[in-house]
């Protein structure tokens, strides 16, 4: 799985990539290893959102 981690409008640490990489590395079993997998850090009105994407074989799984 191809992990990308973007942040917007705030810093991201490599603690919080460990971190987001260790919880994607749960979801290979299902998905294989040719997958795209996007999580996207923002802050929206002053509450810290997380964007989850995941593209597998034209099936596009979307999370926030």
């Amino acid at each position: 799985m191809k992990i990308e981690i973007i942040g917007r409008q705030m810093n991201v640490w490599n603690e919080m990539k460990l971190i987001i990489e260790s919880k994607f590395t749960k979801l290979d079993k299902y998905f294989s290893d040719e997958c795209e997998a996007s999580a996207t850090l923002s802050t929206k009105r002053d509450k810290k959102c997380i964007e989850i994407t995941i593209v597998s074989s034209g099936m596009i799984f979307r999370s926030e």
